[in-house]
C-alpha cells in the first residue's frame, strides 16, 4: 500500500513536470 502511494506521488510529480514543459514548448513555438 505504501509503495503504491509512493508510485502514485512519483507519477503525479512527473505528470505535472511534463505538462509544465509542454506548456513552455508550446509558448516558445508561438513566440518563434
Amino acid at each position: 500500500m505504501i509503495s503504491k502511494n509512493q508510485g502514485f506521488a512519483e507519477y503525479y510529480l512527473i505528470g505535472s513536470l511534463f505538462s509544465m514543459i509542454s506548456v513552455l514548448v508550446t509558448y516558445a513555438l508561438l513566440i518563434f
